[in-house]
């Protein structure tokens, strides 16, 4: 059994990678003067695959579906920041564990990007909890996260999530921290 690693939160560091890691890639692409676009295309590290093709406006107006497999989202998380920031979005890592899949699209500008899709984990750590197994929909943009159909599934108990939440706190803008319904089952919530 994978067991989730549960880290002291305050000690977490959520710098990007400190450290060079080994890739492996196979990218396929053409390019125009107006788009560039790419084949199937793969990514690899120790800890997480990728799967994308798609296409872009040199940054804007972009499509690009992917799949994501993780045997540790924590180092996928540090991964994806790290492209993030090279991409124009400058993004830290965020305390996060277990493994799992993602299969999505990411859509609009590489910058600030919306991103769309479905999860599936097992051992999900967040907010320094163990949710469990995890599955859901998702939709990402401007630092929120709309959730669907979410189930938090740990022994006897089920956590449905339906709602939005932010993914930082406080909110730059002033907007909404948590517009959510929850329902919670066999669980203690104190």
């Amino acid at each position: 059994v994978n067991e989730a690693v549960v880290r002291d939160p305050a000690r977490f560091d959520t710098s990007l990678l400190a450290e060079p890691i080994p890739i492996a890639a196979t990218f396929g692409y053409t390019f125009g003067p107006d788009t560039f676009e790419i084949g199937p295309s793969s990514m690899a590290t120790p800890s997480t695959y990728v799967e994308f093709e798609g296409r872009t406006a040199y940054g804007d107006d972009s499509r690009m579906p992917f799949h994501v497999s993780s045997a540790d989202w924590q180092d996928s998380d540090r991964v994806l920041a790290g492209l993030m920031t090279a991409f124009g979005n400058p993004t830290n890592a965020i305390p996060i564990g277990g493994y799992g899949t993602f299969d999505g699209v990411m859509l609009d500008r590489f910058s600030r990007p919306r991103i769309e899709g479905t999860f599936a984990g097992n051992e999900m750590r967040a907010f320094d909890v163990v949710w469990g197994a995890a599955k859901g929909s998702v939709a990402i943009e401007n630092s929120y996260a709309d959730v669907k159909d979410v189930s938090l599934d740990r022994g006897d108990s089920t956590i449905l999530a339906d709602g939005r939440f932010s993914l930082g706190f406080p909110r730059r803008d002033g907007g909404e921290e948590i517009d959510a319904r929850i329902r919670v089952t066999g669980r203690t919530v104190a």
